[in-house]
């Protein structure tokens, strides 16, 4: 069965936290990314841990996306014209590494992630089961009157089902089109049955189980419950609601000025108290869940992939 570890950010806050341990780390890193041994790094011994770093964040690689590049450029300059010419001191890279790390781990309490490692064996339970052929039937009855997809038939199989985000592009141009090739498609749009269509469907995605089943990919799942708690904890902290007021006083400024003074302070100040119990008691009788799901590439240099603890 395809396996899946969850990571809270209680370990990688009990290993910053571990001095003794994280120095080592630091030590560690900081000696390999020192390669003149002068005791600082310079912009371009510390980009690798930037790049690194940015990567373990979700950060397009460097050199992949302008607006990802902007931010890699932004940090580094942080450090090196506002009074760091002279390159980083191992002391400040271990309160930068600890800073970052321990942003990361806060981010993981409140939104776990797993990492599901999908090795086909899943993916092909399902897709001989009598659910995958039902699913199939909704998807083709979805399509109504334009031509059958299997683009979309294999989007629609989550990563709960053992099918890697077809959303990816990765994933559709290095396991999802090779497999429907493979299978004797080389369009994904199809003129067929329904019938035609769930057998298609099946020979492309028992393919990719197939491909999986040799080559495992990783993937990183994250789900949020939006079912009003947030809010309930927020309103009953007096001190939190407090802290709202400036904003809330800026905002009826505004629609004071807008509508004339159509509301008093306090009324507009209970309003928004209202609104805000209304969206929690929606919540409560109707959750919302959002899932995000995300493949986890290895990184082509192994001195930045390896970069980040391995807990």
């Amino acid at each position: 069965m395809d396996s899946y570890m969850v990571f809270d950010g209680l370990k990688l806050q009990e290993f910053v936290e571990d001095d003794e341990g994280f120095g080592k780390y630091v030590d560690e890193k900081f000696e390999a990314l020192d390669k003149d041994q002068n005791g600082r790094l310079s912009p371009k011994e510390l980009r690798p841990a930037v790049a690194a770093i940015g990567a373990a964040l979700g950060l397009p690689a460097q050199g992949s996306s302008p607006d990802a590049d902007i931010i890699y450029d932004q940090v580094l300059n942080e450090y090196f014209i506002n009074g760091k010419s002279d390159g980083i001191s191992k002391e400040d890279f271990r309160t930068v590494l600890s800073d970052i790390l321990l942003g990361v781990a806060d981010g993981l309490k409140r939104d776990p992630v797993s990492l599901l490692t999908l090795d086909g064996r899943l993916l092909q339970h399902y897709a001989r089961s009598p659910a995958f052929e039902f699913d199939a039937i909704a998807t083709f009855t979805d399509f109504h009157n334009s031509q059958p997809s299997l683009e979309i038939g294999v989007a629609n199989i989550t990563v709960e089902q053992g099918m890697p985000p077809a959303s990816d592009p990765w994933v559709m141009e290095k396991i999802v089109k090779p497999a429907a090739e493979s299978c004797g498609f080389r369009e994904l749009i199809i003129n067929v049955s329904a019938e035609e269509f769930v057998e298609a469907l099946r020979s492309v995605v028992l393919e990719v189980a197939s491909r999986l089943e040799k080559s495992p990919v990783t993937v990183a799942h994250s789900k949020k419950i939006y079912d009003g708690k947030s809010i309930q904890k927020f309103v009953k902290k007096k001190d939190e609601v407090d802290k709202v007021d400036g904003v809330v006083s800026e905002i009826f400024k505004m629609v004071e000025a807008d509508e004339g003074g159509v509301l008093k302070q306090n009324e507009f100040n209970n309003l928004v108290l209202q609104i805000l119990g209304s969206l929690m008691l929606q919540l409560e009788g109707n959750p919302i869940t959002v899932s995000s799901n995300a493949l986890v590439k290895s990184s082509q240099n192994d001195d930045d992939s390896d970069f980040l603890p391995h807990l």
